[in-house]
């Protein structure tokens, strides 16, 4: 392999690592406004189950809708994983990495 393609290499696993950053940062945004809204559902129902509106309740996840969001989080952890493990062998400083 030339020095070229070596370094074509090397910026492809960059430029991958960060993509699938950015995509799982995403990904987690998702899940914690999801969470704050359980969270501010969770304290209406033990503070007076009265005050829970059907807006409060539509903004929920439905099981199908929650097992996919969980299933997809997952693949892009691992496909993070496996581009940052491939941006560590090029010697790109990954943060927290040594």
């Amino acid at each position: 392999m030339t020095p070229q393609e070596q370094d074509q290499r090397r910026h492809r696993a960059w430029n991958r690592y960060k993509a699938a950053e950015g995509i799982l940062a995403a990904h987690i945004a998702k899940f914690e406004v999801w969470g704050r809204r359980l969270e501010v559902l969770s304290k209406k129902m033990q503070e007076n189950p009265t005050d829970v509106l059907d807006g409060d309740v539509v903004l929920l996840l439905t099981r199908e809708e929650f097992s996919r969001a969980l299933h997809k989080i997952r693949q892009v952890d691992i496909e993070f994983r496996m581009a940052k493990e491939a941006a560590i062998r090029f010697n790109w400083p990954i943060k927290g990495e040594k």
